[in-house]
């Protein structure tokens, strides 16, 4: 078995090139150095010195200022090019301030005069030898530093997770690709800017706070939910686990790993929905028929005292009317609201092509101006000229139309004001379409929060609260969405987005 790798690696043997013309001189200084353990190459030219930088790596060149070929100061420039981080030594017998200046000029490590002290040159030799060391060696520890950073920055940004770094105060010091793509915020635009003003309100940065006192006060990892919004403005859920750490300088942070759970929550609710959608069409289909047969008779019966009324003095008849009126209103109330479970519960297969949803528009809004106009309420269109064609069934989306129509027709109805309903379509690029209706109305309630779509939930007085249901459902099934806000002003608008047809 193979012993592993040393994490240091083992010294080299330090390298020293001597050129001089003087060969017993050069023969004398490699055989001084080699004395300490360096390995020598000698040269007598600056050609020879030369080639023997190329071919191989030194730590230390001793060279004289005056060469056959060309002068010292020269070669030790060309030899700086060649290995920027060796030193070299001059020699020389004559020496001068013109000299000893080119020689500073060009990066050498001592100017020498001859004759030297043996014991000299060794230690300044030994000098520069370690100098060259520690530089290389600092080298190389930056090397392993970039290395080690950049694996690290691969392992954090390969994570399918958040990973956020906190400083002390809370405020974002790194931000890693997975939070970037979930959110769509870039590093360079959250670094710098405190983790609580990204999510979800107030309340969520209060937790976020308070988590973080608790961490710093030694009370262990902490463990919480918080929505981050992004850049569309969508609160993603988040569910966080916060740990202390220290950075280099001792600086303590907050490492805060994230898992993006939003999608998991809307799967669940997804298929929490359609458990309950299935239990309900059970339901349904069991008890629509024996509830239709007392609808029926009773309706019957009601018809057949309708007629015998018409026989009773005239003060008893009306008052008989208007009774019999009130029970037959009810009766209709409750067979609408049986065909709308049965809508909702039992939905029947798509019958899909290509819907022009300026038709869509206009129909709905011819069947319903009279109902508005006697409500007060002026009922506007905004499709343009050119087709929207949407992939769906036209009937169903005529049904989506009505019901967010009628839903603004009875807002602006209750307010007592009249105002404006607005049924318009667009195109939205080169795959989705959209079909909206926008109102100047008082509003959604501020009490029904997220629940506009949920069963059986309401504002109106006599409401089935299934009409956003039966939108949602229709809708969901054509593979788009629903959202209802604000209007621009006040009001409301409902966005129904398809796919695009044609």
């Amino acid at each position: 078995m193979q012993s592993p790798a040393p994490l240091v690696p083992a010294p080299r043997q330090r390298q020293v090139l001597v050129v001089d013309d003087n060969r017993d001189l050069a023969d004398n200084i490699a055989e001084l150095f080699s004395g300490v353990g360096a390995q020598c190459r000698i040269a007598h030219t600056a050609a020879a010195g030369r080639g023997l930088a190329e071919a191989d790596d030194f730590d230390l060149a001793i060279v004289d200022i005056r060469l056959p070929d060309t002068s010292g100061v020269e070669l030790t420039r060309e030899l700086k090019a060649l290995r920027p981080d060796c030193e070299v030594i001059l020699m020389t017998a004559n020496a001068s301030l013109d000299s000893a200046v080119a020689a500073v000029r060009q990066g050498t490590y001592a100017y020498v005069e001859k004759p030297f002290d043996v014991g000299d040159l060794l230690r300044l030799g030994e000098r520069a030898l370690e100098q060259v060391r520690l530089r290389r060696e600092r080298a190389r520890l930056q090397e392993e530093l970039a290395h080690s950073e950049a694996l690290y920055r691969g392992v954090v940004d390969s994570a399918d997770s958040y990973i956020v770094g906190l400083d002390r105060s809370g405020t974002i010091r790194m931000w890693n690709r997975c939070a970037a793509e979930a959110t769509g915020r870039s590093a360079a635009e959250v670094v710098g800017r405190p983790l609580g003003s990204l999510l979800g309100g107030s309340r969520a940065a209060e937790q976020l706070a308070r988590a973080l006192d608790q961490l710093w006060a030694g009370r262990g990892t902490r463990e919480l939910e918080l929505g981050v919004i992004d850049r569309a403005g969508k609160e993603r859920v988040v569910r966080w686990s916060l740990s202390r750490g220290q950075e280099r300088g001792d600086q303590p942070f907050t490492l805060c790993v994230g898992r993006d759970v939003t999608d998991q929550l809307e799967l669940e609710a997804r298929a929490a929905e359609a458990e309950a959608m299935a239990s309900l069409g059970t339901l349904t289909a069991g008890l629509a028929h024996e509830i239709r047969n007392p609808l029926n008779a009773a309706t019957l019966q009601l018809e057949l005292l309708a007629r015998s009324g018409k026989n009773l003095p005239e003060p008893d008849r009306e008052r008989f009317d208007r009774r019999i009126g009130i029970v037959k209103q009810e009766l209709l109330r409750l067979t609408d609201l049986l065909d709308d479970f049965l809508n909702l519960a039992r939905p029947r297969a798509l019958q899909v092509e290509d819907v022009d949803l300026r038709g869509v528009v206009e129909e709905v809004a011819a069947l319903h101006e009279a109902a508005a106009q006697q409500r007060g309420v002026r009922l506007l269109r905004e499709c343009g000229a050119e087709p929207v064609i949407a992939r769906g069934e036209e009937a169903l989306l005529k049904q989506v139309l009505v019901n967010l129509l009628v839903n603004a027709l009875d807002a602006l109805g209750g307010s007592g004001t009249g105002g404006t309903v607005t049924l318009g379509c667009q195109t939205l690029g080169d795959t989705r379409v959209e079909l909206f209706v926008r109102d100047d109305g008082p509003g959604i309630p501020a009490e029904l929060g997220d629940t506009l779509f949920a069963p059986f939930v309401t504002s109106k007085e006599a409401g089935t609260g299934l009409g956003l249901t039966i939108v949602k459902r229709i809708v969901d099934r054509h593979g788009g969405s629903v959202q209802l806000g604000p209007g621009p002003e006040r009001g409301t608008v409902a966005v129904v987005t398809l796919t695009r047809g044609g």
